[in-house]
């Protein structure tokens, strides 16, 4: 099915739909490479005090066999607080940005992290942009950790122990199938859509000039 924009007409109207594109194709370019989480230092103290009680708390029990794909499948989620805490997260994610309308489809695969009570999280969207009719597939790397019974999400400021342990369990066989999957959605929604496709192509060479 061909895409569709609002017809507009005017050099302003494209101008925003590149804006719009620019923000869309740094968020694939992550998703392709399967690993949303930033490597950068927090900047503000708030995240450095996070930070630090996240190293206080993570002396717990250690998983074993977590780095080993044989004891440490990727698996659908079915716990119905990660799904919620999820859910919440991308509708909050989508109030942030100029770009998205929503991200739907969310399917939310697991694997065990270092420590109990913790978890990498692949999530597989659709998303939703604005005046773009056919959606985007894309995925995003989370940490998930459970803090007074509740799960919480780390996606920025992350400590690098636990990048390690993201990019540990990315590596493994089941999760590289996955991403693969994940970017052969995208190659096809774009190949689908003649409109997104020349809107990324178009900012493609504004940003190699």
């Amino acid at each position: 099915m061909k895409g569709r924009l609002k017809s507009s007409g005017s050099t302003a109207k494209k101008g925003r739909l590149l804006k719009i594109a620019a923000g869309c194709l740094i968020l694939l370019v992550l998703a392709a490479a399967g690993f949303n989480l930033t490597k950068e230092k927090a900047k503000s103290q708030e995240t450095k005090d996070t930070a630090a009680e996240l190293q206080e708390d993570i002396q717990k029990k250690e998983n074993k066999g977590w780095e080993l794909i044989e004891e440490n499948p990727l698996k659908e989620n079915t716990d119905t607080a990660i799904e919620q805490a999820v859910h919440d997260y991308y509708e909050q994610k989508t109030s942030e940005n100029g770009f998205a309308e929503g991200y739907n489809n969310l399917t939310i695969y697991l694997k065990k992290a270092r420590y109990e009570d913790c978890y990498i999280a692949f999530v597989k969207y659709t998303m939703k942009i604005k005046d773009i009719y056919t959606e985007v597939p894309g995925m995003e790397t989370l940490y998930l950790r459970k803090e007074k019974g509740k799960w919480q999400i780390l996606s920025e400021g992350a400590e690098d122990e636990i990048l390690q342990e993201a990019e540990e369990v990315a590596s493994h066989n089941d999760v590289q199938q996955f991403m693969a999957g994940v970017q052969q959605d995208y190659a096809g929604a774009v190949a689908s859509d003649a409109m997104l496709a020349e809107v990324l192509t178009d900012l493609e060479q504004a940003s190699s000039r």
